[in-house]
């Protein structure tokens, strides 16, 4: 029976979605909307009594510093980083300069409403603790602040005007900030809806396509060459406009040679034949079986990775070597598994297949590679 099948491990490929790109822009308005009302508040103390508060104006121009950091980690895409920065450092610091200088009559209070829900569109999913972390933390905060007295007020210091202004501009930007959440992912679900349906129509066309192309091998039935050469061509253009998967696996009996030289053509075409019929009662309706040269088959399974598509070949190899083949004989196999990769043109493709199937071959009996 030959070796032991190796098992195979893929690599995961993390691409770069729209969800990314929403989260690291709503990341930098945060940051530069936190930016205005910090600078506003270090501007109030220092028009009040820069002497006074100089110990609050220098803590909220580190919060300033930082904020710039924060601002430069997400422009170089560092936005993991910067999304939980964000969120550690001006929910807080808000609520110090509510709780100690501010009260509650200030409008800046209305951010903390907004940090309720910030950490979920400026946090990635795989930080799940942090998103819940600092949402819970902030409404916390704001319960509190709600149901207590501040520790100390600046409002009667404050001219009329300038209240009055200052607490339109701290609603103004949340409401902008959420207004800016609300819109980027009502866009954002109807892209993803509008690609679905063009996506749903491809595949539509790709079943049509797959049923014209199916021309059948007169000998065995399974696809022709030509016919397969053609799908996959086609594949390679969809799979780089929707970044989807797709594998092929080449596979052949290893005696084949040997059983059409004693046993004549027309048994070795019926051993072909039912070989066909073996694979294919173990597929998908969406596979396609072909034979790719006259002892090599080739299966084409869209929207499949390399690991399922290896699973795939070892359930087949097993299958294969405990099957009686016309008239009565077993044939041991070798089979060669890849999955196409982003950018890869046909020839580099069929290439890589060929010197894998090559691999398998040298490797001995009953052997898969990929």
């Amino acid at each position: 029976m030959g070796k032991k099948v190796k098992e195979v491990s893929v690599d995961h490929v993390d691409v770069l979605s729209d969800l990314g790109k929403l989260r690291r822009t709503i990341t930098k308005v945060a940051a530069v909307l936190a930016f205005l009302a910090f600078a506003d508040i270090i501007g109030g103390f220092a028009m009040i009594d820069f002497a006074l508060y100089q110990y609050a104006i220098f803590f909220n121009g580190g919060v300033l510093l930082l904020l710039l950091i924060i601002g430069i980690l997400s422009m170089t895409k560092k936005d993991d980083i910067a999304g939980i920065l964000l969120n550690l450092l001006i929910g807080p610091a808000l609520f110090a300069n509510i709780w100690l200088y501010l009260g509650k009559e200030i409008g800046i209070h209305y951010f903390i409403v907004v940090l309720a829900v910030l950490p979920f569109v400026t946090i990635n999913r795989q930080f799940k603790f942090f998103q819940w972390l600092f949402a819970v933390a902030n409404i916390a905060m704001l319960t509190l602040l709600l149901n207590f007295e501040t520790i100390g007020s600046i409002n009667g210091l404050l001219p009329p005007f300038i209240f009055t202004v200052f607490n339109y501009s701290a609603i103004g930007m949340s409401l902008l900030l959420i207004i800016l959440m609300f819109m980027s992912y009502t866009r954002m679900i109807e892209n993803y809806e509008a690609e679905l349906k063009i996506k749903d129509d491809e595949l539509k066309i790709m079943s049509d396509e797959i049923r014209k192309l199916a021309l059948e091998d007169t000998s065995t039935g399974a696809v022709t060459h030509r016919k397969l050469e053609e799908l996959i061509i086609s594949e390679i253009a969809r799979s780089d406009r929707y970044d989807t998967p797709f594998s092929l696996i080449i596979f052949s009996l290893s005696d084949i040679k040997e059983v059409f030289a004693v046993y004549g053509q027309e048994k070795g075409e019926k051993i072909m034949e039912q070989l066909v019929q073996i694979v294919r009662n173990d597929l998908r309706l969406v596979d396609v079986l072909g034979r790719w040269s006259d002892g090599e088959f080739l299966i084409f399974m869209p929207e499949i990775k390399l690991h399922q598509a290896v699973y795939v070949a070892q359930r087949l190899l097993k299958i294969i070597a405990v099957i009686d083949f016309f008239p009565k004989i077993k044939l041991p196999s070798n089979f060669a598994v890849l999955q196409r990769q982003p950018g890869e043109k046909y020839e580099i493709l069929t290439e890589r297949l060929f010197e894998l199937i090559k691999k398998s071959r040298d490797e001995g009996e009953n052997q898969i590679c990929s």
